[in-house]
């Protein structure tokens, strides 16, 4: 009975050990695959993924040429699109154009909650549709 005792503790130990090996190993893989993920983002798989999401989240049709993700730097995309509602479409498929965007956050605005630092756009065009039944 006495040996008993003295066997679990190292045994308890041992799992522990394993436990915390096994979760600090789950914890790379899914931040490997996060880093893969973002890498990735101009993949027509990944960029349907991106543009539904935005779709789901805001409601917005968008598509971007290029788009660059660094998790302790920022986001930069090229040729981002916004498209008009469907309803304007046919006369402005359009909404929102914008060459370059970068925004950026550092490393120590993670940590106490997401900050931006920066927002730069480059190449700016915005279309407004007026509708001419509208006050009548």
């Amino acid at each position: 009975m006495n040996d008993a005792a003295n066997t679990d503790p190292p045994r308890a130990r041992r799992w522990s050990r394993w436990a915390r090996r096994g979760l600090a190993g789950a914890a790379a893989v899914v931040l490997i695959a996060t880093m893969a993920l973002l890498g990735q983002l101009d993949h027509p798989r990944i960029k349907r993924g991106v543009s539904a999401l935005a779709r789901s989240a805001a409601g917005v049709e968008i598509d971007y040429s290029a788009a660059r993700v660094r998790l302790l730097q920022g986001v930069k995309i090229d040729g981002l699109v916004v498209l008009s509602p469907p309803e304007f479409r046919a006369i402005a498929p359009r909404l929102l154009r914008i060459g370059r965007l970068e925004v950026s956050w550092s490393p120590s605005s993670l940590l106490r909650g997401p900050r931006i630092e920066r927002v730069a756009l480059d190449d700016l065009a915005v279309t407004v549709v007026q509708d001419e039944h509208r006050g009548r």
